[in-house]
């Protein structure tokens, strides 16, 4: 198992399990021994420092946490630049990505809607403090089981058993940037939403590092335009809305500026104008 020494060796997290390990960083559950809670510790392989690229990233993404403030899904907690290795930590709370999510049947419109629609809040919510992901993708969207077993609408009443990973913020109330989906037109709250890994956003303060997955990328999109998120969202739209949701899909993707969204919050809106249509008007 990937070593937490330096989150262990300052006495305040206790290491529960490895949630996951990449080329470049691991992710653990761990307890905060000052408040007992479960928090996620995400840290540089040991071998790997702050002054490297793979380094610098995880500081843009400590860096865009701070200045998101919860308004992604995640709050950051704790970071120790100068700890062995160095490392960041979050809430903890159990969730599936949408690639899990997706992974064992295929999801009716609805679904993907629903979700996308919590996608594009939070977006919108990213967007209004000039910071653009940059990586978007099915891998980068978390989700959280909703808060009540009522919450049915999107298929997630209960854990799913991919749920490992970390990161999601306590649930929020519905609402602007929240990223829950409220109960709009019949819409019901799927559970919240949160992008993770902003290793490498663009942030006001500096240029963006490093490039994104090339299939969610837009063609000669500069580095700071939000149209870069947009797109992605409607690479995802497409991979798993089938024809249904085409012409959302579209629109995001549109590198015409007389067609495309002219940000997230109106990208939300088509959303919301789907998922209110009858069930019978919703399928390909």
């Amino acid at each position: 198992m990937a070593s937490l020494n330096g989150a262990c060796a300052n006495g305040r997290y206790d290491s529960i399990e490895l949630l996951s390990r990449g080329l470049v960083t691991c992710v653990h559950k761990a307890r905060d021994k000052k408040t007992g809670s479960p928090v996620a510790i995400k840290s540089l392989r040991h071998e790997l420092s702050l002054a490297s690229l793979v380094g610098q990233s995880l500081a843009r993404e400590v860096e865009a946490l701070r200045l998101l403030n919860g308004a992604s899904g995640l709050h950051l907690l704790d970071y120790a630049p100068t700890a062995s290795p160095p490392y960041f930590v979050t809430e903890f709370i159990a969730g599936v990505t949408m690639r899990q999510l997706f992974s064992n049947s295929p999801p009716s419109p609805a679904q993907v809607a629903t979700l996308a629609l919590g996608v594009a809040n939070r977006l919108a919510a990213v967007h209004r403090l000039d910071i653009v992901h940059r990586d978007v993708t099915p891998a980068n969207i978390l989700i959280s089981p909703p808060p009540h077993p009522a919450a049915t609408h999107a298929g997630l009443a209960s854990p799913h058993p991919a749920a490992t990973h970390a990161g999601l913020a306590s649930p929020l109330p519905p609402g602007e940037g929240s990223g829950a989906i409220a109960l709009i037109g019949g819409v019901r709250d799927a559970g919240i939403v949160a992008l993770i890994d902003f290793g490498i956003c663009y942030v006001p303060s500096a240029v963006a590092i490093g490039s994104p997955a090339p299939r969610y990328a837009p063609p000669s999109v500069d580095d700071r335009s939000p149209q870069n998120d947009l797109f992605a969202l409607g690479v995802i739209l497409r991979e798993f809305g089938g024809n249904a949701l085409r012409s959302i899909a579209d629109r995001l993707m549109s590198t015409d500026s007389t067609s495309q969204f002219d940000n997230a919050t109106h990208a939300a809106s088509a959303l919301v104008d789907f998922l209110c249509k009858p069930i019978n008007c919703q399928h390909d």
